[in-house]
C-alpha cells in the first residue's frame, strides 16, 4: 500500500495536469480558428466587392453585351471608379458585402489611383492604415487602364469572438473544475483509507505484542 499509494496520487495529477494543458489549447486552438475564419471572410469580401464594382459599372455603362468575353474586353479596356462611383456608393457596396460576410464591425476604407494618391475614402481612413489595410486590386485581368487598388479596414472586436465561444469556454471551466473536485475527493479518500490502515495495523501490532507477552 505504501508503495502504491504516492504512484496513484502522481498519476492522478499528471493525468489532470493534463487535461488542464488540453483544455487551455483547445481553447487557444478554437480561438486562433475563429481568427482565420475571420480573415478569409474579409479576403471574400474584397473580392465580391470587385464583382459589384464591375456589375454596377456595366449597369451604369448602359452597355448590352452577347457574351462574357465582350463584357470582359469592355470592363479591361474602361473600367474604372474614379468620377464613375461616389463615396457614398462603395461604402454601402463594402458594408452591405460584408454584412453577407457576417463581419458586423466598423471599417474605413480607401481608393487609390496607380500613382498611389486617393481619389475615394471614409472620413476615418488614415494615411497609416494602408499598412494594416486588406486590399485589392480592383483593374480586371489585363486591363489596359486604370489599375486603381481598394484598401479595407476592418476594426474587428477582439471581445465578439470570445462571445461567441462563451458556452463552450465556460463548460470547458465547469467540467474541469469537476475533474479537480474529484481529484481532490479522491485523494483525500487515500490519505484517510491510509490513515485508517495504519491504525489498522499499529491495532493488530499492538494486540499480536500483547498476546505474545507472557503473563
Amino acid at each position: 500500500m505504501k508503495k502504491i499509494f504516492p504512484l496513484i496520487v502522481v498519476l492522478i495529477t499528471l493525468s489532470v495536469v493534463g487535461i488542464l494543458f488540453i483544455q487551455m489549447a483547445w481553447i487557444h486552438s478554437a480561438l486562433q480558428v475563429k481568427q482565420d475564419e475571420f480573415l478569409r471572410e474579409e479576403e471574400n469580401t474584397l473580392k465580391q466587392v470587385k464583382e459589384v464594382l464591375y456589375s454596377s459599372f456595366t449597369y451604369k455603362s448602359k452597355m448590352i453585351f452577347p457574351n462574357e468575353e465582350s463584357r470582359q474586353f469592355f470592363l479591361q479596356n474602361n473600367f474604372r471608379v474614379d468620377g464613375v462611383f461616389s463615396k457614398q456608393e462603395i461604402e454601402d457596396i463594402i458594408d452591405k458585402q460584408l454584412k453577407q460576410n457576417n463581419i458586423k464591425g466598423p471599417f474605413e476604407f480607401c481608393i487609390t489611383n496607380f500613382f498611389k494618391f486617393a481619389i475615394l475614402q471614409s472620413d476615418g481612413f488614415q494615411l497609416a492604415d494602408e499598412h494594416t489595410a486588406k486590399s485589392i486590386d480592383l483593374a480586371p485581368e489585363d486591363a489596359l487602364r486604370s489599375h486603381e487598388t481598394l484598401y479595407l479596414v476592418v476594426h474587428e472586436d477582439k471581445n465578439a469572438i470570445i462571445r461567441e465561444m462563451l458556452w463552450m469556454i465556460i463548460l470547458s471551466i465547469l467540467f474541469t473544475s469537476i475533474i479537480i473536485l474529484a481529484f481532490f475527493l479522491t485523494v483525500r479518500t487515500l490519505f484517510n483509507q491510509k490513515k485508517l490502515s495504519e491504525i489498522k495495523s499499529d491495532f493488530i501490532n499492538n494486540m499480536t505484542h500483547e498476546l505474545k507477552t507472557p503473563l
